[in-house]
């Protein structure tokens, strides 16, 4: 049950967080979206690669930790449903150039932030 909640606990800050940045971003729903996903790639990169690295003598390495931060708040951060919504939308309404580019931004800005998180986690 405490798994539970702290889940729901990190999860709810990664909804808020999103939403904070949605707002940022009014009128580009889909830049927002993208942000978020390549944000979330880049942190997933440097908490897991701390994790492998530093085992159970680093912060996040208690499940409890990782639950929170990974499957929490990352969680309900990251938005790839949204992010498909997206794709869709710019489908139907005939704006296929534009959801050609923004699968393609996404997919190779989230590998590159992800791999920039692996180089900067080597740092700690």
């Amino acid at each position: 049950m405490l798994n539970l909640l702290i889940i729901f606990f990190g999860g709810g800050l990664g909804s808020v967080s999103r939403y904070a940045i949605s707002l940022l971003f009014i009128t580009q729903k889909s830049l927002a979206t993208l942000l978020v996903n390549i944000i979330g790639c880049f942190l997933i990169a440097i908490i897991d690669s701390l994790l492998k690295k530093y085992n159970i003598n680093f912060f996040f390495s208690s499940p409890q930790t990782r639950l929170l931060f990974i499957t929490g708040f990352l969680g309900g951060f990251t938005t790839y449903s949204s992010f498909l919504l997206d794709f869709f939308n710019h489908l139907h309404a005939n704006q296929s150039m534009v959801a050609v580019l923004y699968i393609f931004f996404s997919i190779v800005l989230g590998l590159g932030a992800f791999l920039l998180g692996l180089e900067v986690a080597k740092f700690f």
